[in-house]
């Protein structure tokens, strides 16, 4: 399977969905993160998001984009 999340984006702020579990259904339960991403390997994408560092499962995302940083708050 082909990466959804590229190594030219380490160093860029992005947002990934990925599966978290399945509900009572079976049908896949999504959730996503936004932040930096700091590393990325065969396994896992690390996301240094605000409430901290991530480590998602390359196998479990389903779509990721590079986003733009916030603004500076006055």
């Amino acid at each position: 399977m082909p990466l959804v999340v590229e190594p030219a984006w380490i160093g860029r702020r992005i947002v990934i969905r990925y599966a978290v579990d399945r509900d009572v259904s079976g049908r896949l339960r999504f959730t996503d993160t936004v932040g930096d991403l700091v590393a990325l390997s065969d396994q896992t994408a690390t996301v240094e998001a605000k409430a901290g560092r991530q480590d998602v499962p390359v196998a479990h995302i389903a779509v990721a984009k590079l986003v733009e940083r916030r603004p500076p708050r006055s």
